[in-house]
């Protein structure tokens, strides 16, 4: 049989002897001598599952004293919360696991283990030590692993992974806040004025690789970040060996350290100027991916554009995007402007990027069809240096001919040791 939950809450506390979900107490699973049953199936597609499992029972598969194969558990969306037995039946010598088989339940090979899977997106949480229906505090592991601990592993939460709050995902609060309340923390000063949220960086702020994405300007909003001398790291550089070719590595689709769909202009106001934005590995781009989703002509007609929404736009003033990487065959190391999306340079330093189309700044806009929607990169000052890229080392353009698409070069610009391929 099969078990779906594709929405809502499930609760199932068992009597007894039963698992929460799965069977009873002392059942028998084989069709005869020689053929056995092929167990069942619990799949939660969505909504929220707790499973608690009765007196000598799993949370989720065999009864106490069960014959028979265990249930396949696979969870691709939603919730799990799965509990074993309590402290007073491990006292009494009858634990069991949140996830597995029952007290004293004889199984037949293949079926010696109950199989689980999760989505790529899901994580699990399990542990042993802790009160019944407590899933705080618990160790982070695998399907992999936590089957072959399974024995002993008496609480289960899987679910989608969710970062404490540290300074990455502070950051991203205050760069897209919209209300008058100060955001300020150790990390970086806030303020919000006339519509526009100014951060400053007092320390080095580093994403967790594991669990942050990367820093979104949403449509209609500004911000204005001073890096202050301070590093701005999405924390991926580990995804690319030394000396890596690009066939070697891949990057992430949110790898990138910030996207700009809303307004953002970058400064630092440090004596040196040394702030970075650094440690992307991304697809499309590497440092800034300036993609203005709301002038997507591949996802709407130009009709349904709304001309009441402004378009993207990054502006650089001072501070360094350096040591980024993107994979994608057609992609931009430093910075990515695609589909009516703007990028003004007037100083800082764009270097030592890696991308294939370009390793510097480049507009990806292959799609756009003739006339449609304009993509503007306006380079009028700071540096450009020490980028490489498959095509060019500094600049480069996937526009297929769209005559709105436009790289302007001028002013006091450097652009200088690029390696193109």
């Amino acid at each position: 049989g099969k078990f779906n939950l594709h929405g809502g809450k499930v609760i199932a506390k068992a009597s007894s002897g039963s698992a929460g979900i799965g069977s009873g107490d002392r059942a028998y699973s084989y069709i005869d001598e020689e053929g056995w049953f092929d167990g069942f199936a619990v799949n939660v597609y969505g909504g929220q599952l707790t499973a608690v499992a009765g007196l000598g029972g799993a949370g989720i598969g065999c009864g106490a004293q069960s014959v028979g194969p265990l249930c396949s558990v696979n969870v691709l969306g939603g919730e799990v919360l799965a509990s074993g037995s309590d402290i007073s039946a491990v006292e009494a010598g009858l634990w069991t696991p949140a996830i597995g088989w029952g007290y004293q339940t004889v199984t037949k090979e293949p079926y010696a283990n109950c199989a689980l899977t999760v989505g790529s997106d899901m994580a699990i949480w399990a542990g042993n030590d802790n009160s019944s229906g407590d899933f705080s505090g618990l160790s982070l592991t695998t399907a992999e692993d936590y089957c072959k601990g399974s024995p002993r592993l008496m609480y289960v939460h899987i679910a989608k992974a969710v970062a404490p709050e540290g300074d990455w995902a502070k950051l991203q609060k205050a760069l897209t806040n919209d209300a008058a309340a100060s955001l300020t923390c150790d990390a970086f000063e806030h303020t919000y004025e006339n519509g526009t949220n100014f951060v400053k960086l007092l320390k080095d702020v580093v994403a967790d690789a594991e669990f942050d994405t990367c820093l979104v300007i949403a449509s209609g909003s500004r911000a204005v970040l001073d890096l202050n001398g301070q590093t701005l790291d999405r924390g991926l550089g580990d995804l690319v060996p030394d000396g890596a070719e690009f066939e070697e590595f891949e990057g992430l689709d949110d790898g990138h350290v910030i996207r700009v769909v809303g307004h953002l202009t970058v400064t630092d106001t440090s004596e040196a100027h040394d702030g970075k934005i650094t440690g992307g590995c991304g697809v499309e781009a590497g440092g800034v991916y300036v993609y203005d989703e709301q002038h997507d002509t591949t996802q709407c007609s130009l009709d349904q554009l709304d001309p009441s929404v402004e378009y993207a736009r990054f502006v650089l003033v001072e501070g360094s995007i350096v040591g980024n990487v993107a994979s994608d065959g057609e992609s931009f190391g430093g910075v990515s402007v695609s589909f009516g999306a703007e990028f003004i340079m007037l100083g800082g330093r764009i270097a030592n990027n890696v991308g294939v189309l370009a390793g510097g700044v480049g507009i990806l806009a292959e799609n756009a069809r003739r006339g449609e929607v304009a993509c503007r990169v306006d380079l009028r000052g700071g540096v450009i240096s020490g980028n490489k890229g498959y095509g060019s080392g500094a600049v480069g353009m996937m526009a297929q001919g769209n005559e709105y698409e436009a790289i302007s070069i001028g002013g006091t610009v450097v652009i200088t040791n690029n390696i193109g391929v």
